[in-house]
């Protein structure tokens, strides 16, 4: 196994942790047998065991969204702009309104989903809350995997 020396190491490492967590889920027809353990519990404990399993699978689907996320390469990087045609561009590349971007903040980057603004015409950066983080993008390094 290759030294873990950086965090696209540790990405890398996790993708291929979780590729095999869902191939061994397919060949055991893991869903179906936990769905089936889940309707036959009827003692307490076991009732919260299969409750505790369906949270703990919940959140590994969720951190592999994330995973598959990080594991992308970056497409593009540069200057977002809005455009005379409302449009939001990033190095003259349209970027559709929902798109995930990463944008610089604070010397760090952060995550955010294009949106329109409804306080204005154009377009702002959201949090995965729904708060508003950039209003105003023009001129705002991000890059799009």
């Amino acid at each position: 196994m290759k030294k873990l020396e950086t965090a696209d190491d540790l990405i890398d490492l996790a993708h291929k942790l979780l590729d095999a967590f869902k191939e061994k889920r397919k060949e055991l027809n893991f869903d179906e047998v936990l769905g089936r353990i889940l309707a036959n519990a009827t003692e307490p404990d076991d009732r919260f065991k299969c409750d505790e399993l369906v949270r703990i699978i919940s959140n590994i689907e969720r951190g592999e969204e994330k995973i598959n996320y990080l594991y992308r390469p970056v497409k593009f990087e540069g200057m977002l702009q809005r455009k005379l045609d409302g449009k939001v561009y990033l190095n003259d590349i349209a970027i559709p309104e929902g798109t995930t971007v990463e944008f610089m903040q604070n010397d760090s980057w952060a995550i955010g989903y294009l949106r329109k603004n409804p306080k204005t015409i154009g377009m702002s950066i959201f949090d995965r809350n729904g708060n508003m983080v950039i209003e105003t993008i023009n001129q705002v390094k991000a890059r799009v995997r």
